[in-house]
């Protein structure tokens, strides 16, 4: 999972928000239970899901498991704040 800092608003004097832009990759299997978890933190939230062949790199089942104490959105503030 990377997390990036974004931005969006319109015009030099209009509104402007900071957010954080989440990127990761999921198996199939998980794409509901990531689904869900996204819409319990965010239910505007944008998501652009696309097909991918190859994956390197670690990963982050514990968000997805029941019962788990680690808190997604947590984390998130605290990268955000760091």
């Amino acid at each position: 999972m990377t997390v990036y800092k974004g931005a969006s608003g319109y015009g030099s004097r209009g509104k402007s928000d900071s957010m954080n832009i989440i990127q990761t990759v999921i198996n199939r299997i998980d794409i509901n239970k990531t689904l869900k978890l996204i819409e319990k933190i965010d239910s505007t939230a944008f998501i652009i899901e696309f097909d991918v062949n190859k994956v390197r790199g670690g990963v982050l089942k514990r968000y997805l498991n029941k019962g788990s104490s680690t808190n997604l959105h947590a984390d998130i503030i605290m990268k955000r704040e760091n």
